[in-house]
C-alpha cells in the first residue's frame, strides 16, 4: 500500500478503541448492532479470570475467608459487569474489568515500587512526547508502566522499513504514521489510558501540543523531546521554558539523558547552554537544508553531544554521516534503555522526587563488561554501646564478690543491654547505672534500666542465701548509683528460687496455649507481691488473641519508624558465634518458619523505611500473633509508682516472678513495645511518630485497656507465660570481670 500523506496520516486509520458498558442500555443496544455487522473477526471474555485474580491481588494470603470476586461484584449481574472493548483496526472485541479494577489490577505487579498513593498521583501526570522513534518506545513503557495519566504524540512521520530496528512494529504498520502505531500499541495495552495524537510540532501546532484541549486531553506537565529538528528542539524549549515545564531527553549514546528543570529554573539556558539559545540551524532533520544549513546543524550537534564526551560509535557516525551511512546510528538496546531511563525521569517529576538538572550517562557499553562491586547496605549501628564495660581488671576481686556479681549478670534486661556496673571496696558492692547501655528512645527515664537493675539486686540477694548469708539493700534512688550490697551470715536455709537463677531464659518459641491453673496463678502474684507489684493476667482466647494483635501492630510501628528502627535493630546479633556478648541473637528469637530471611532483609535502613511509606510490614505483625497463639496467659506487671525506688523494687518482683514461672514449667517471654509506646504518646517523645503512627497507637492503647484495664500504678512489665515445650537460647552475657571495678564509685 501507498504511503498516505501527512494530511490524512492521522485520520484515514482509526487509533481509539470505542468502550462499551454492559450496565448501559443504550450501549448495550450498539454493542448488538457492533456484533451483527460482522465488523468482529474475534472476541474475547477472560473477565471471571480477571475477577479470580482482583480478587487474588487483594487478599493474596492463603487465609482469606472467600474467594472475594462476590465482594468486587458487589451484587452486580455479571453479565452487566466490566466493559467491552472494540479495536476497529484489528476488528477483536474484548472484554475488561471497569477502567479502576483494570488498573488497579494490571499494576498490581509494580507494588512495591509504586503503591496506590504514588499511582493516584501519577494519574493526574500528563506528558507530550515529540519524536516517535525512541519515542515509541518511551510512550510504551511509560503506558506499560502506568507512569502517566495521559500521553500526547506528535511526529510528521511514517514508519519506514528502516525503522524497524528499534520500533516494535509490524511489517504491515509500514507507511502508517508513527503517532497512530503508537496509539494503537497503547491502546491494545491499556484502552483507558489517555491518549492524544498531532501530526509534528510547527510554529502554528505547537500551542495546542502544550495546551491541550477538547479533543488533546489536559496541558502537558513535562515535555520528552526525541525529534530530529534541531529548530524545533529551540521551539519547544521555548514554549516549555514561558510555561515553566520541564524537560527530558534522551540520546541513544551512551545512554546520555538531559534534565531540564525549567520549572524550577526558569532562566535556564537552552540545552545546558552548549549551543546558545537560538541559533538558526534550518528546518527538518540533520541531512536536510543546503551546504550552509547542515554544517550549522554539524556545529550544534557537536557542541551539544562536545567530541570528548561522545561514544567511539558515535565519532565515526559523525564523519560518515551522508557518506557511508544514512542516519545517526541507533540499536534496539540503546532505546529500549532510553524508554527505561525517561520512565524513570518521568516517575521522578510526577512525584516530586528530587531530579536536578543535568546530564546522565547510562551507558551499558562499559558497565556490562566488568563486574560490578557489590552495592552496601546501610544498616544501623550495633547497640548498646560500650559505656563503662572494660576489660577486665588486673585487681582480682574477692571470691564473694566476683560470686555475687556472677550471678547478678545472670538477670534480664530489656534489648540483653545489660546496663549495669559493679565497683566494690573491702565487703560493700555498689550497684550502678550505666546510662550509656541503656539510651533508647522507647525509654527515656530509664524504667527499663531500672528493672533490670533490680533483677541484677534481687539475683545477688537469692544467691547470697547459698551461701548461708543475708543481703542488705540499701537504695540510692537519686543517683546512678541504685544501691548498696551488703551481707552478713544468716542462718536461714537458701532461697528456694535460687535453683532457678542459672536455668532461667526467655522463652520466645510460640508454644502451646493451655489454661493456667488457679494454684499456678497464686504462685505467680505471690512472688510480685513480695516487692509491692500487680500482677493482672488476661487468660480468655478472645482477649488473648487481641492482645496478639495489639502487640504485633506496635512491633510492627516499631521495625518501621526509623528512630525505633535503629535501635531495634541495633540490638539485634546475626552469625552463629556473634563476637559481641549483649543484644539478641536471632536465633534466641524463635521466629516461625520463613520469617528469619525477611527479618534479616528489614535491618537494612532503606528496606524498612519503604515498608513504612507504603504501609507495608503486615507480616512482621504475625510473629507476635503467632507467640500470643500458643499462650496461656498474657500477664501486665505494674508497680506502686513512679519512683526510682519503685521501678528498683520492681525489677526485683520482675525477677522472683520469672524465675517461679521457670520452676512451674512456664515459659515467660517479655512484650513490651506496647507499653513503652502508649507511654511515648503522652510527652515529648511522640514526636518520634508521624501522624498515622501515633493516631494508630492512640486507637490500639484504647483497645489495649479494655482488655488490661488501667493499673493504679506505672505499667513496668507486659509478657506472655506458655507450657515450656523444649529448651530456649541463652543470651549471652558481657564477663564480670569487664562489668566489675574495684573502688568507690
Amino acid at each position: 500500500m501507498n504511503s498516505p500523506d501527512r494530511s490524512s496520516a492521522l485520520t484515514s486509520i482509526p487509533w481509539r478503541p470505542t468502550i462499551f458498558d454492559p450496565s448501559d442500555a443504550e450501549d448495550r443496544g450498539q454493542l448488538d448492532e457492533l456484533v451483527s455487522s460482522g465488523r468482529v473477526f474475534q472476541t474475547s471474555d477472560t473477565l471471571q479470570m480477571q475477577l479470580r485474580d482482583l480478587a487474588k491481588a487483594r487478599c493474596p494470603a492463603d487465609d482469606c475467608e472467600s474467594d472475594g470476586v462476590d465482594e468486587i461484584l458487589a451484587g452486580v449481574p455479571l453479565s452487566e459487569y466490566g466493559r467491552w472493548v472494540y479495536y476497529p483496526w484489528s476488528g477483536r472485541l474484548v472484554r475488561l474489568l471497569p477502567p479502576d479494577e483494570f488498573r488497579e489490577l494490571r499494576l498490581d505487579r509494580n507494588r512495591p515500587k509504586s503503591v496506590p498513593k504514588e499511582t493516584s498521583r501519577l494519574v493526574g501526570f500528563t506528558v507530550g512526547i515529540a519524536g516517535l522513534s525512541v519515542g515509541n518506545v518511551i510512550a510504551l513503557t511509560l503506558a506499560l508502566e502506568g507512569t502517566v495519566g495521559h500521553i500526547r504524540l506528535a511526529d510528521f512521520d511514517t514508519l519506514e522499513l528502516s525503522n524497524m530496528n528499534r520500533i516494535r512494529a509490524g511489517v504491515h504498520d509500514i507507511g502508517l504514521a508513527k503517532p497512530v502505531i503508537a496509539a494503537q500499541q497503547i491502546a491494545e495495552l491499556d484502552p483507558y489510558l489517555g491518549v492524544s495524537v498531532l501530526g509534528g510540532i510547527e510554529a502554528d501546532t505547537i500551542e495546542k501540543f502544550m495546551l491541550g484541549g477538547p479533543e488533546l486531553g489536559p496541558p502537558l506537565n513535562a515535555l520528552i523531546d526525541q525529534c530530529d529538528s534541531m529548530n524545533t528542539k529551540f521551539l519547544l524549549r521555548q514554549w516549555t521554558r514561558s510555561l515553566r515545564l520541564p524537560v527530558v531527553m534522551n540520546t541513544s549514546d551512551r545512554g546520555m539523558l538531559d534534565i531540564e528543570r525549567f520549572d524550577l529554573e526558569p532562566a535556564r539556558p537552552f540545552l545546558h547552554g552548549r549551543t546558545g539559545d537560538a541559533p538558526d540551524v534550518g528546518e527538518g532533520g540533520f541531512r536536510e537544508g543546503d551546504d550552509a544549513e547542515m554544517a550549522r546543524k554539524y556545529a550544534a550537534v557537536l557542541r551539544f553531544f562536545n567530541e570528548d564526551g561522545m561514544s567511539a560509535n558515535l565519532g565515526a557516525a559523525f564523519v560518515e554521516l551522508g557518506s557511508t551511512i544514512s542516519s545517526w546510528p541507533q540499536l534496539a538496546s540503546d532505546v529500549v534503555l532510553g524508554g527505561a531511563a525517561v520512565t524513570t525521569a518521568v516517575r521522578c517529576l510526577a512525584l516530586g522526587t528530587p531530579l536536578p538538572s543535568g546530564r546522565r550517562y547510562l551507558d551499558l557499553d562499559t558497565s556490562v563488561r566488568e563486574p560490578s562491586p557489590a552495592p552496601k547496605a546501610t544498616r544501623p549501628a550495633q547497640l548498646p554501646r560500650a559505656g563503662l564495660a572494660h576489660v577486665e581488671s588486673t585487681t582480682r576481686a574477692p571470691e564473694l564478690v566476683r560470686y555475687l556479681v556472677d550471678h547478678a549478670v545472670l538477670a534480664p534486661s530489656s534489648g540483653n543491654r545489660q546496663p549495669w556496673h559493679f565497683y566494690w571496696n573491702e565487703d560493700r558492692i555498689w550497684v550502678a547505672h550505666d546510662r550509656e547501655r541503656s539510651e533508647s528512645i522507647m525509654d527515656p527515664h530509664g524504667r527499663a534500666a531500672r528493672l533490670a537493675l533490680g533483677a541484677a539486686v534481687e539475683n545477688m540477694v537469692i544467691a547470697a542465701t547459698a551461701r548461708g548469708l543475708a543481703v542488705t539493700v540499701q537504695p540510692f534512688p537519686r543517683s546512678d548509683v541504685v544501691a548498696e550490697i551488703t551481707t552478713q551470715p544468716d542462718a536461714s536455709a537458701p532461697d528456694s528460687l535460687f535453683g532457678a537463677l542459672r536455668e532461667r531464659r526467655t522463652h520466645r518459641a510460640p508454644g502451646t496455649r493451655s489454661t493456667l491453673t488457679a494454684e499456678e496463678i497464686a504462685e505467680l502474684t505471690a512472688p510480685a507481691k513480695h516487692h509491692g507489684a500487680q500482677l493482672d493476667l488476661s487468660l480468655s482466647p478472645d482477649e488473648l488473641d487481641e492482645l496478639g494483635g495489639i502487640v504485633g501492630a506496635c512491633d510492627r510501628i516499631r521495625l518501621l519508624n526509623p528512630h525505633l528502627h535503629e535501635e531495634a535493630v541495633g540490638e539485634l546479633r546475626f552469625g552463629p558465634a556473634p563476637e559481641a556478648r549483649d543484644g539478641i541473637t536471632l536465633e534466641s528469637l524463635a521466629l516461625p518458619t520463613g520469617l528469619e530471611e525477611p527479618f534479616r532483609v528489614i535491618t537494612r535502613t532503606d528496606i524498612a523505611a519503604r515498608l513504612r511509606y507504603i504501609g507495608g510490614g503486615a507480616r512482621f505483625a504475625d510473629y507476635a500473633k503467632i507467640a500470643v497463639a500458643g499462650a496461656s496467659a498474657m500477664v501486665l506487671l505494674s508497680i506502686d509508682n513512679d519512683t526510682p525506688e519503685s521501678w528498683l523494687a520492681g525489677g526485683r518482683a520482675m525477677q522472683r516472678t520469672w524465675l517461679r514461672a521457670e520452676q512451674l514449667g512456664l515459659g515467660l517471654h517479655p512484650m513490651t513495645s506496647p507499653i513503652h509506646m502508649f507511654e511515648m504518646l503522652d510527652g515529648p517523645s511522640v514526636k518520634v511518630f508521624n501522624a498515622a503512627e501515633a493516631a494508630e497507637l492512640r486507637e490500639l492503647r484504647a483497645r489495649f485497656h479494655k482488655v488490661m484495664p488501667k493499673p493504679n500504678g506505672p505499667m513496668a512489665l507486659l509478657f506472655r507465660l506458655t507450657r515450656i515445650t523444649g529448651p530456649a537460647t541463652r543470651s549471652l552475657r558481657l564477663p564480670a570481670e569487664s562489668v566489675l571495678t574495684p573502688g568507690l564509685p
